[in-house]
This record gives C-alpha cells, structure tokens and sequence, in this order.
C-alpha cells in the first residue's frame, strides 16, 4: 500500500548514479558481447535444432528473439502468446511491432504444433518449450552448453553463462549500422544517457548521430 517511490523519479540512470556514489558502491562491471563470426556459429547451432541437451529449442527462439529485439531479458522471458501475430510473423515488443524472420515463424508454429496442449493467448510464450520450473534465469544453463557446444571458452567453475551478452550484442550492431539512437532506447528500454554510457563501454561512438 506504500506509494511507489520509482514513479517520482524523473530520471533512473541518475538515481542510480547517486545512490552508488553515496553509498560507495561499486560501478557493476558490464558484460561483453559477441563478435559477428561467433554470432554465426551460434545461430548454426541452433538452426540444427541439438536435441542433446534440454530447453535448447527454447534457448535458440529465445537467442533470435533477443536479436531482433534486444530489450531486458525480464521483458522477453515476459513474452505471452498474445504478443505475437497469429501466425507468428511478428512479436510486439516495448511498443514496436518486430517482424520475424519467416524461417523463425515457420520454426515457432512447428514447434507449436508438437506441444500436446491447447495453447492460449495469456501462456507464456517460452514456458511452453520449457520441461522444468520456469523463470527468467533459465536461459542462462541452456546457452552455457550452446557456447560449450561450439567450441566457446565457458567458465569451468559453473554451468552457466549470462544471456546479457546477446543483447549488448544485438545493441552494438544497431548503433554501428547507424539506426537512430533514440529509437535503440525505446525498443530496448534505456534512456539516451543509460545507451550512451553502454555504447562507450564498447567504444562505440553515437555522438554523431542524429538523435
């Protein structure tokens, strides 16, 4: 019943900021991302649709998902069947419309029609590729063996690795193609300043561009 307090701020990358400066936080370390070559291998991977490990089907619909629409993993976890046109050739995410790939929707719905279950709108969309207790962290198991899989230096001391990386990924490509700065922070739900700070982290200049 408490009022909440983030609907009076004006400005979250600033809160953010402060409260890090005030509290003598330490600045979260930012996560890499995939070179072109890399990308590939991956999307190679999972358009061989590997039956080898569990959830991969999920994790490669997820993986091109992000792609195309490199907004929080929360938003995209989030997904419900509704989202998508009826025959799955677009997704709306964060108020954009995203066309799909037609070997993506011809995926999806064939995909679908395997699920012996009858599918609504309000069902999550990856929950219905997923055999096990479903959350927003379950990507990250799936494609730690994805990346093992290809031959990609994975951490030995866990069987994880963060998906954020296919989303700084997706993010650089649209900046370095010279899509608008302030369309990227729409569609993938950061301020112009919250875009900018990322994009330096990975040397990539948008001050040019037209904002």
């Amino acid at each position: 019943m408490a009022t909440n307090v983030f609907n009076q701020i004006p400005d979250y990358d600033l809160f953010k900021q402060n409260i890090i400066e005030g509290c003598n936080l330490k600045l979260a370390s930012e996560r890499g991302y995939f070179e072109s070559d890399q990308i590939k291998e991956l999307l190679d991977y999972f358009n061989s649709k590997p039956k080898k490990y569990s959830n991969m089907t999920m994790m490669g619909f997820f993986f091109k998902i992000t792609l195309l629409a490199p907004t929080k993993r929360k938003v995209i976890a989030s997904l419900k069947v509704g989202d998508f046109s009826e025959g799955f050739d677009y997704v709306t995410i964060n108020g954009f419309e995203i066309k799909l790939l037609r070997a993506l929707s011809l995926d999806i719905k064939n995909e679908l029609e395997q699920i012996n279950k009858n599918i609504q709108k309000e069902d999550l969309f990856f929950e219905l590729f997923c055999g096990c207790k479903y959350s927003e962290n379950i990507f990250n198991t799936p494609f730690y063996y994805a990346l093992k899989e290809i031959g990609y230096d994975v951490p030995k001391d866990k069987d994880t690795f963060s998906v954020e990386c296919i989303r700084n990924t997706a993010i650089v490509d649209l900046a370095i193609n010279g899509v608008n700065p302030y369309l990227i922070s729409r569609l993938i739900g950061l301020s112009l300043g919250g875009l900018d700070n990322l994009l330096t982290k990975f040397e990539v200049d948008i001050d040019e561009k037209v904002i």
